[in-house]
Order: C-alpha cells, then sequence, then structure tokens
C-alpha cells in the first residue's frame, strides 16, 4: 500500500535490461553493416597485399583504345607503375619525367593508370603532353584500392619477376625513377 491507502504498482523490473540488450544488438548490427560497406569499399581481393617485397596484384583494365591490358602482360621488365589523375597537377608536372623514363630507360615498361577517368579523358591529356607510355582508366578505382593508393601520384616499381621493389607517394624525378630502377634490379 502507498501513503493514500492504495496499492503502489511495483516497479517494473527488466525493462532497463532489455533496452539495454535492444541497444547493444543493433550496435553490434550497425558495426557488421559498416564493417561490410569497408570491405566492400576496399575491393574483394584483400589478401593479396601490394606492399614492397610482395608479388604485385595483377590488374587487367581497359587501354586507351579499350583493349584489355594486364600487368603480368609486362612480366620480364621492370614496370613503373604509376596511379594518376588528368586534373592532378603533380602528375601534369611529373608527366614529362615518365615519358623520358619511357624512352630513355631500357627494359622499363611505364604503365600509367588513370583514377576515376574516361579513355577520351585520359587520351586527350596524352596527345596534350605528347605522352606515349601505356596508360589504362580504372574508372571505379579498383586498382587503387588493390594497391592502397593513399595519394596521387602514387608509384610502384615491380621487378621483372613481379616483385614490388618500392613504393613511391608524390611526384619523382628522374633520378628517383633511375635509384628506384637499379635498386630493383
Amino acid at each position: 500500500m502507498d501513503e493514500a491507502g492504495g496499492y503502489a504498482e511495483p516497479p517494473v523490473r527488466g525493462r532497463s535490461t532489455l533496452s539495454s540488450l535492444a541497444l547493444a544488438a543493433l550496435g553490434v548490427l550497425l558495426a557488421l553493416a559498416a564493417q561490410t560497406a569497408y570491405r566492400t569499399w576496399r575491393g574483394p581481393d584483400r589478401a593479396v597485399a601490394a606492399e614492397v617485397g610482395s608479388i604485385a596484384p595483377d590488374l587487367q583494365l581497359p587501354g586507351l583504345s579499350g583493349a584489355e591490358v594486364r600487368l603480368a602482360d609486362f612480366r620480364g621488365r621492370t614496370v613503373l607503375l604509376n596511379f594518376r589523375t588528368t586534373w592532378c597537377r603533380y602528375c601534369r608536372q611529373e608527366a614529362p619525367i615518365l615519358q623520358e623514363a619511357h624512352a630513355t630507360i631500357d627494359g622499363l615498361a611505364v604503365l600509367s593508370v588513370y583514377i576515376q577517368e574516361t579513355a577520351a579523358q585520359v587520351s586527350a591529356y596524352h596527345a596534350e603532353l605528347g605522352l606515349t607510355f601505356p596508360a589504362v582508366v580504372d574508372d571505379r578505382a579498383t586498382a587503387a584500392r588493390t594497391y592502397r593508393v593513399e595519394g596521387i601520384p602514387q608509384s610502384f616499381v615491380i621487378d621483372a619477376q613481379g616483385v614490388i621493389t618500392a613504393a613511391h607517394l608524390g611526384p619523382l624525378t628522374m633520378e628517383g625513377v633511375r635509384e628506384y630502377v637499379e635498386s630493383g634490379k
């Protein structure tokens, strides 16, 4: 009985515990959904790491003519794999260096991967700058995610056996390219 002589309702037990459990379950579901979304964004092939000392993950992307280009097609040569865009000013500054490396370093294949660009944009850019090295279009950024590209330009040097020997974030210099290529042989 309460002070007024009536019966007081007993406290409801378990509601706060039930609410806490529901909130915890909701939190777990949200965390799982976020983790799934992040894994999907990062790409399906995350078991292969694009790190110095590891085998370079293969890429198969459309070239400027529309034909598929595979990184594996360059096996047996040193590859300078360069991730870039047409709108990046540092990429534009680096372009003549890549062209010079392509033209003057024997045994080196320069392959540029243009992130979230179209073949028409890249073709116009190559024509404007007089670039003759091969380029591919990574319109969905899947290759960029596979290689964990952190910024642009970003380059990877891959030896003739397909092993990543160097990674470089930012524009390259000709001296830097030569040094990477020589140290990776």
